[in-house]
């Protein structure tokens, strides 16, 4: 992250940086000039304008509500990550499955990432990490039948985590960390929970902190090393 390029998040009373839309637009701005006018709606360029968008009305909200609108935040956090890894399935006719999709997004910014940015996020976030993979109520298994204290007795996916940072498998950490994010997205998007409830802060929270920390990075591996790379076929492409 680079100097003057963070804010923290009111209202939360912590201290995380957060990369502002504003920061990385100036930094795509002269890569998106590059493409030629009919190549601006297009691939790349539109997962990026998208991404953008929806990350901006984050900051929006954040900066107006704090912790207060910490569901809607989510959702559109998560929309934004959608806008980066969502393909189109030419086959099916629809968009690709998500966690596939996304699975396959991350190991390519794996790939690219020249400055190990994702590895040094996951060991800067690793406390968060393991907290948000020990939360029983981001597990299905849990959810398979719900009983806190069989929950609090079984083998926790945080122990396995620790041993992954040892071993540096920082794919399937951040792969395990995204899927748990993406559980508590589901629990919004369909219903299956409260808005503002006082029963999911502290799992919705850290989810939302780990988003907008993470999102900003994969944004800016983008920027400097993907911005010509084949991110597969847009869904539901600009039509003019």
């Amino acid at each position: 992250m680079r100097e003057n390029e963070s804010v923290q998040q009111p209202g939360e009373g912590g201290n995380e940086p957060f990369e502002r839309v504003a920061n990385l637009r100036a930094r795509w701005d002269p890569v998106d000039a590059t493409f030629p006018d009919h190549l601006k709606y297009e691939g790349i360029c539109a997962r990026m304008y998208r991404a953008f968008s929806w990350l901006e009305r984050v900051e929006e909200l954040a900066d107006r509500d704090g912790e207060r609108s910490a569901d809607d935040q989510l959702i559109l956090a998560w929309t934004a990550l959608n806008s980066l890894y969502g393909k189109w399935d030419a086959d099916r006719n629809e968009p690709e499955r998500d966690v596939p999709s996304l699975i396959e997004f991350t190991d390519h910014l794996f790939e690219i990432d020249k400055e190990e940015a994702l590895i040094g996020q996951l060991g800067e976030q690793q406390s968060e990490v393991l907290e948000l993979l020990d939360n029983q109520f981001l597990s299905r298994q849990f959810w398979n039948a719900p009983d806190i204290d069989k929950a609090a007795k079984k083998t926790k996916l945080r122990h396995s985590a620790r041993t992954w940072y040892i071993e540096k498998r920082h794919r399937l950490i951040l792969e395990k960390l995204l899927r748990n994010v993406y559980y508590m997205r589901c629990q919004l998007v369909h219903g299956a929970a409260t808005r503002g409830s006082s029963l999911n802060r502290d799992t919705l929270g850290p989810c939302l902190r780990v988003l907008r920390l993470f999102l900003p990075t994969m944004l800016g591996i983008v920027i400097d090393h993907g911005h010509r790379d084949d991110w597969g076929p847009v869904c539901y492409p600009v039509v003019k």
